[in-house]
């Protein structure tokens, strides 16, 4: 598989991915949500694993360097987002972006060591952070999963340890998935077959077998199936949990190679997921003081967690969400080069 090619569908489908999560965020209660919860996080766990480098389990020293570049990737994207809004919680506290109505309170010296090692060691963020929680089962399932490759590579040919990893992952999925494991060790539980499976995709499926159209159909047919008995991929019917991921990871993944060649802007999206995962809450925040001036509502409800959700909003959401969040990452960069080229 050429590596243009690679990286330029799966960008796409990272941007299609990251408009599902911010319309998943500002979305009702119903079935539009729970349909789109069906596979928002499973797809990136499946994107995840088709960038994965049979290299890094070669050995321990490449073992080693994958370990330090995702720390570099998502540890430390994780830490930084969470601790400059952990700085900045008592403002947001002080002008009703989070509040009591989302269980916070104005912290102390200690409220905030406290919270500053819950963030240090994987144990959660800050509310207007929230969506980044994905990162930390994220890390674990790659971790997890180079460690996985290393062994079985050392114990049998290239063939068998792929079948040997899938029937592990299997076990893990079916095994410890329901299960109220700390540190999100349950959904990385969930999300680890997905990943093998984006691998398993990538090596062996991904050259030999195209997408047909009557599959993305049939798939979309059984994911809207499986939305009436299922609520999301966290739910406790995993064999459904998986088919419904399944239906979905295909169909967004059929789409973004359709669309490949034809949008620039996906591909922009794709390859700003972080700022936007991490800032769309933020953003949010603005669009409900409008929103509760519009409908003349207790301002208190501006610190309701993600959006206050109407159908009629959703667009207004995504669309700020996501251009506000840009625009924001856009300001601080350039404030950093800025402090940089003083500095120097």
């Amino acid at each position: 598989m050429p590596n243009s090619e690679r990286i330029e569908w799966i960008d796409v489908a990272k941007g299609i991915g990251i408009i599902i999560v911010v319309i998943y965020h500002c979305t009702p209660n119903g079935y539009l949500k729970n349909f789109l919860w069906q596979m928002h996080m499973p797809l990136f766990a499946f994107l995840s694993g088709m960038v994965f480098k049979q290299f890094y389990a070669e050995n321990i020293e490449n073992m080693k360097l994958f370990i330090i570049k995702r720390i570099k990737s998502i540890y430390l994207p994780f830490i930084k987002y969470s601790l400059c809004f952990l700085c900045l919680h008592n403002i947001f506290f002080k002008i009703n972006f989070i509040g009591t109505i989302n269980g916070n309170t104005l912290y102390a010296l200690r409220q905030y060591i406290h919270q500053a090692i819950n963030i240090l060691t994987l144990g959660g963020g800050e509310s207007l952070t929230g969506p980044l929680w994905y990162l930390i089962p994220l890390i674990e399932v790659e971790l997890l999963y180079v460690m996985m490759m290393y062994i079985a590579r050392k114990a049998t040919d290239e063939r068998k340890s792929m079948c040997m990893i899938g029937i592990v992952c299997l076990l893990i999925f079916f095994t410890l998935s329901n299960l109220n494991l700390p540190r999100n060790l349950s959904n990385a539980s969930r999300l680890l077959l997905f990943y093998y499976l984006g691998y398993l995709y990538k090596y062996c499926i991904y050259n030999k077998v195209k997408i047909k159209s009557v599959l993305v159909i049939l798939c979309l047919a059984i994911w809207m199936v499986c939305t009436v008995v299922s609520d999301s991929w966290q739910s406790e019917k995993l064999i459904i949990v998986m088919i419904s991921a399944i239906c979905g990871i295909i169909c967004t993944v059929k789409l973004a190679q359709l669309i490949k060649v034809s949008t620039k802007i996906l591909k922009y999206l794709g390859k700003k997921t972080m700022p936007i995962v991490a800032y769309h809450f933020l953003i949010f925040c603005l669009v409900k003081c409008i929103y509760v001036k519009v409908y003349d509502m207790d301002y208190k409800y501006i610190a309701t967690t993600g959006a206050i959700c109407d159908y009629k909003w959703i667009i207004t959401y995504l669309v700020c969400g996501i251009l506000g969040s840009l625009f924001l990452d856009k300001v601080i960069t350039g404030i950093k080069d800025c402090i940089k080229i003083k500095i120097a």
